[in-house]
């Protein structure tokens, strides 16, 4: 059995890679990594889950923020962020500090 490391922890940091560059077209934010040319395209959750992740201290407190801002059951949410998390890292989008 393949299980996931749990990503919602208190001392763990998500910092974006420095070599993405991300805009906006219409309701979709495109988030490229220019040197393996990895890219994701996030509806408008995924864009405030992305900028959550980007501006708080802690994944943890990211959930914490996200689980006041959105009606959903806590396991579900850290079970997706988590999901979201490791496609983030997959995609080289961001790193762990």
């Amino acid at each position: 059995m393949n299980k996931k490391k749990n990503l919602v922890t208190d001392d763990l940091r998500i910092k974006q890679s420095e070599e993405i560059l991300f805009q906006d077209i219409e309701d979709e934010l495109i988030i490229l990594n220019i040197n393996d040319e990895n890219y994701l395209g996030l509806d408008q959750v995924g864009t405030r889950i992305w900028n959550v992740l980007l501006n708080c201290i802690t994944t943890k407190d990211a959930y914490d923020q996200l689980l006041q801002e959105y009606e959903v059951e806590p396991t579900t949410l850290k079970k997706e962020l988590n999901n979201f998390i490791n496609e983030l890292l997959k995609n080289n989008l961001v790193k762990l500090t």
